[in-house]
This record gives structure tokens, C-alpha cells and sequence, in this order.
């Protein structure tokens, strides 16, 4: 009685612990490639992301992760389920009716070149897609996301960005639709083909029992079989030709993708946490590139164009020059945010190696276009050393220093005011200058080595600029910086300037030494001059 209701439970409570464990695995197993593959991308170049063909790799494999769960499901079944049925069944045709073994072998062969062919063409049509189903996201998010909602109402672009949104829709969905009617067409010929063979073995099975080979016991059993066997064997082949060839397209690019991945890299995924920045070449000295260049992907010409510059310790140095003269890309070589193609970058005398982030601990950024984060005004500044995101002084210090504190005064939360309404309704949208400073006081952070400075005046309006140029002086002196700007004003604060003009370095010099020698920078000084003065008498 106890061994009755034991196995009683097990079999009522096998559905439950089958589906459970099916789910668990499942999960874990797409936790765990989507984590890695979020955890290569943070790792890859950044110039990798200016590239279209990368863009379509990047979306075709994080698209179909769910496929390497199924891979695994398909081989499960196939070992576990129709494996064991067919070999059965085949065991049961050699006993009985060995003839219905070539009925089998035809119904594979027929059901394994089908499936393959469409599993073969959905793959191609999913590669084939990639660039056009980023540009229909990239419309559907247009018209659905809060970014350009003021931009199509002002300028009434709906009509505009949804006629763009829907040829590419359009398209996709016709080049769907096309392959899946033809799929329709070819699994509505083999269902007639399988018809048509499957009258030959049901006579084999009449001629048998009438000359007495088996009763009408076995005849029912082997009739039964010969219905299901089709059904049976397009099962087998579908979960083989997916698991074998479609699935294994699929992960063979998600290995291409993430390659190489070490074992010291899985171990650091699963213990994932904020690291604090190490200054491998010790206190900073110097920073010098050499011959350096570099050309962004599909580009004309160089971005920069060999270019060599010596930064020193407690050195001011101003990047001057016009949109699409090279500063702001020579200023990412610097920090390392960019490798050079040409040419080397030297800390402290020793060459830094590509892509290891040896140069970015060193620098305190304010880029020109910065990311912003719908978290709490203390973590985003925080960011900016994250080893130090929870020391109050620290926070605070940096508050000072990009005169932040007013602004942190003067929110609901404090600090701990979520910044923009992303997914929380008590979260306050910052103009532009104030969250120019939010950014500025993340570079502060921590007090870097280092600090790069990016056109850090573009959000400031023009009666505050003298005021927020005398802040600046007053927070870089004793400094190491570098600040990148096309305005005159903030060059007057360097110790040397760098006029760039076409990717390549032009001038150097004290403000003094440029205006005398009345070259580029020369030039530039005037025409900003009467600007000034136009201003003014305005």
C-alpha cells in the first residue's frame, strides 16, 4: 500500500516537477548567454558601434539567443523522446514486416530535405533582414518614444516617420509571407506524398494477415504504427535539421561574437560588481602620442591625422579649432576611449596597450555628448568613480566644485532625486546646463589625475559664460587638464594652445606666441573678437 501511494504521488507530481525543472533550466541558461553577451558588448572598442555591418551581427545574434535554449531542447528530444519511439517502432517492422522499413526510410529522407531547405531559408532571411529590421525599429521607436514626441508634434512628422516606418514594414512582412507560403505549399505536397506511399504499406499489411505471417492483434498494432510513423519521423528530422542546422547557425555566431571568451572572464561575469579604477602606471607624469591616427569606420580621410602631442604634469593644455577639425577625436585617443590606428600612446614613458583601459582611470571626462541616466543625481555623479559613489565627502566635494549644490538644494529628494521620468513619476527632467554640470561634477569625482574638458561650455548661455570661465579657472588651477573648445575665451586659459585644422595640428603656442606670429589662431581671435563686440553694442 505505501509503495502504491509513493509511486502514485511521483507519477500525479511528475508534470509538475518535469515542467519546473524544464523552466529552471531554461532560465538559467538564458540568463546566463544573455549576461555574456551583455558582458562582451561592454567590452568591445567603441569604434565597433560606428560600423553598419557590426550593427547587423550585433542584432541578428542578440535576436536569436533564445535560440541555443532551443538547440538544447531539440537535442533533448531527439534523445529523449522520438529517438526511443522510432527505434521501437523499427524493431517492431523487422520483427513483423521488414518491408515497411524502406516506408520509414523515405518518409525520413523526404521529411529531412524539407525541413532542412526551410530551415536553411529562414536563416538566410534572418541575416538577409538585419539591416532593414533595424531601420524599422529605429522608425518604430521614433514614433513610440518620448525622445522625438515634442519634434513630431511641432513639426507634424507622424504622416512622415510612419509612411517611412511602413515601406520598411512592408517589406519585411512580404519577404516573411513569401517564405511562409512557400512553406505552406511544400508541407501541403509531402502531407500527399506521405498519403500516397502510405496506401502501398497499408496493402503490405492486408497481403500479410491474409497469408497468416501475424494475427489481427499484430495487424492493428502494425497499422497503428504506420499512422503515427510519419507523424514520428517529421518530428525526429524537424527537431534534427533545427537542432543540427539552424540552431547551430545560430550559436555559431553567438560564438563568433563573443570569441575569444576565457575561463578568468566567465568568473569575473558571475561575480559582475563595480570595480575601483587602479592607475597601473603609477602618479601621473606625462602622456604622450606619437604619430598618432585614426580613421572612423566608412570614413573619407583621417580623423587625425599624425599627430604628436606631449601633455605634462600641472599642465593646461586648450584643443582649439573648428566642427570636424579632429579635436574631440584626437581627445579620445588621449583618454583611451579610442585606440590609434597609426602611432603610439605613451604613459609615464611606457607604451599603453590597445583596448586593456589603462588610460581611462587616469582622466576625470566631460565629454561633449554625454549619456544621460534615469537614476538618482548622486549615483550618476557617482559614475564617475564608482569605487567612491557611496563617500558623502567626496560626493560633496564634487558638488562644490561644478557648483552643483544650489541645484541639489533645490530638489525634492535632495541627492536622491531620480533624474528624468524613464519609469518614475517623482523623477525631474534637468535643462541642459544643469545636467552640463551634473556631468562636470562627475568628472570631479574623485579628484582624477586628469581632467578632459569637451566644449564644457556649450550649455552655458553667454551672460553666464564669464562666470562659469572664472570657475573653471579657479577649479584647474595646480591641474592637469585638457580642454577642447572652438571659442577663444577658454583657450586663454590653457598654458599652451593646439589650433587643429583638418585632422592634423597646425599651430602650438601661448596665446601671446599665436597672436603674434598672426596665423591661424590669429585669425580666429578676430573674427570671434568682433563677434563679441557685435554682441555687446547689441
Amino acid at each position: 500500500m505505501v509503495l502504491y501511494l509513493a509511486l502514485y504521488f511521483v507519477e500525479r507530481t511528475s508534470g509538475f516537477l518535469g515542467a519546473y525543472g524544464t523552466n529552471f533550466l531554461r532560465f538559467q541558461v538564458d540568463g546566463f548567454f544573455r549576461n555574456l553577451f551583455t558582458w562582451k558588448c561592454s567590452k568591445l572598442p567603441q569604434e565597433q558601434f560606428f560600423r553598419a555591418d557590426f550593427m547587423d551581427r550585433f542584432v541578428l545574434v542578440s535576436r536569436h539567443i533564445p535560440n541555443i535554449n532551443s538547440y538544447i531542447q531539440c537535442i533533448c528530444d531527439l534523445l529523449f523522446g522520438y529517438v526511443g519511439s522510432i527505434i521501437g517502432t523499427l524493431v517492431l517492422f523487422i520483427i513483423y514486416e521488414p518491408h515497411l522499413i524502406f516506408y520509414v526510410l523515405l518518409i525520413g529522407g523526404l521529411s529531412f530535405g524539407l525541413n532542412r531547405y526551410l530551415f536553411r531559408r529562414e536563416y538566410e532571411l534572418d541575416r538577409k533582414q538585419a539591416r532593414n529590421q533595424r531601420r524599422e525599429e529605429y522608425f518604430h521607436k521614433l514614433l513610440t518614444g518620448r525622445e522625438s514626441a515634442k519634434e513630431i508634434r511641432i513639426y507634424q512628422l507622424a504622416g512622415y516617420l510612419i509612411e517611412k516606418w511602413r515601406k520598411v514594414y512592408q517589406l519585411l512582412r512580404q519577404e516573411s509571407l513569401e517564405l511562409n507560403i512557400r512553406r505552406v505549399k511544400l508541407q501541403n505536397r509531402q502531407s500527399r506524398f506521405l498519403l500516397y506511399v502510405r496506401i502501398p504499406a497499408v496493402l503490405l499489411l492486408f497481403s500479410g494477415a491474409m497469408k497468416g505471417r501475424y494475427d489481427i492483434g499484430t495487424f492493428i498494432m502494425l497499422f497503428g504504427l504506420v499512422n503515427t510513423c510519419g507523424n514520428q519521423m517529421d518530428g525526429l528530422m524537424r527537431n534534427l535539421v533545427q537542432g543540427a542546422y539552424k540552431d547551430t547557425k545560430y550559436l555559431e555566431d553567438y560564438y563568433d561574437f563573443v570569441h575569444p571568451i576565457t575561463e578568468d572572464e566567465i568568473r569575473d561575469l558571475k561575480k559582475a560588481q563595480a570595480k575601483g579604477r587602479e592607475l597601473n602606471f603609477g602618479a601621473f607624469s606625462s602622456l604622450e602620442l606619437q604619430d598618432v591616427s585614426y580613421t572612423y569606420p566608412n570614413g573619407e580621410r583621417k580623423a587625425v591625422d599624425h599627430v604628436s602631442l606631449t601633455v605634462k604634469r600641472g599642465e593646461i593644455i586648450s584643443i582649439l579649432g573648428y566642427n570636424g577639425s579632429g579635436k574631440t577625436t584626437l581627445s579620445k585617443l588621449m583618454n583611451g576611449s579610442l585606440a590609434p590606428q597609426e602611432g603610439r600612446v605613451l604613459l609615464n614613458g611606457k607604451e599603453v596597450g590597445p583596448g586593456k583601459g589603462e588610460l581611462f582611470p587616469y582622466f576625470g571626462n566631460l565629454p561633449q555628448e554625454y549619456s544621460r541616466f534615469s537614476v538618482s543625481l548622486k549615483d550618476h555623479v557617482g559614475i564617475g568613480r564608482v569605487e567612491m559613489m557611496d563617500q558623502e565627502e567626496a560626493r560633496q566635494n564634487a558638488y562644490r566644485m561644478a557648483d552643483l549644490k544650489g541645484l541639489v538644494a533645490g530638489l525634492g529628494q535632495g541627492e536622491d532625486t531620480i533624474l528624468g521620468k524613464e519609469y518614475e513619476e517623482t523623477g525631474t527632467n534637468l535643462s541642459g546646463g544643469e545636467w552640463q554640470r551634473v556631468i562636470l561634477a562627475s568628472a570631479y569625482m574623485g579628484e582624477p589625475e586628469i581632467m578632459l574638458l569637451d566644449e564644457p561650455s556649450a550649455s552655458v548661455d553667454s551672460i553666464r559664460e564669464n562666470q562659469f570661465l572664472e570657475s573653471i579657472r579657479g577649479q584647474l588651477q595646480g591641474r592637469t587638464a585638457v580642454l577642447i573648445s572652438h571659442r577663444i575665451a577658454f583657450a586663454r586659459l590653457a598654458d599652451r594652445i593646439i589650433m587643429m585644422r583638418g585632422g592634423k595640428i597646425i599651430e602650438s603656442g601661448s596665446h601671446e606666441d599665436l597672436l603674434f606670429r598672426k596665423g591661424y589662431y590669429w585669425e580666429l581671435f578676430e573674427k570671434q573678437r568682433e563677434l563679441y563686440q557685435e554682441e555687446e553694442s547689441i
